[in-house]
């Protein structure tokens, strides 16, 4: 193999990556215009189309009343959500963990 070629498997992972990534940019991308067009049929102003990615930044600085009380809903959505991930998590650990003895 030449210096520098990647191998199948590097180029795969890579490829994975590159997925993911994608995948995530077209689920922020399509939030960003459902909220574009709930906030418009509110009769607020939005962004461009081709914004919809960068939706918070522009609610954050340029968003009315009603716009950013939409962001804050879904942050606090949000952090309840991860909050019963992290708990979830936690208790799949404890159900993985071995028994402890207790001493008698």
């Amino acid at each position: 193999m030449r210096r520098g070629a990647l191998g199948v498997a590097q180029l795969r992972a890579r490829l994975e990556r590159l997925r993911d990534s994608c995948q995530y940019l077209q689920t922020h991308a399509g939030l960003g215009r459902e909220l574009r067009q709930a906030i418009s049929e509110a009769g607020s102003p939005v962004w461009r189309p081709a914004e919809d990615l960068r939706w918070r930044e522009w609610i954050e600085r340029q968003g009315d009343e009603y716009a950013q009380g939409l962001l804050a809903a879904i942050d606090e959505l949000l952090e309840e959500r991860a909050a019963e991930l992290e708990a979830a998590g936690e208790l799949e650990r404890r159900s993985r963990a071995p028994a402890q003895e207790t001493p008698s």
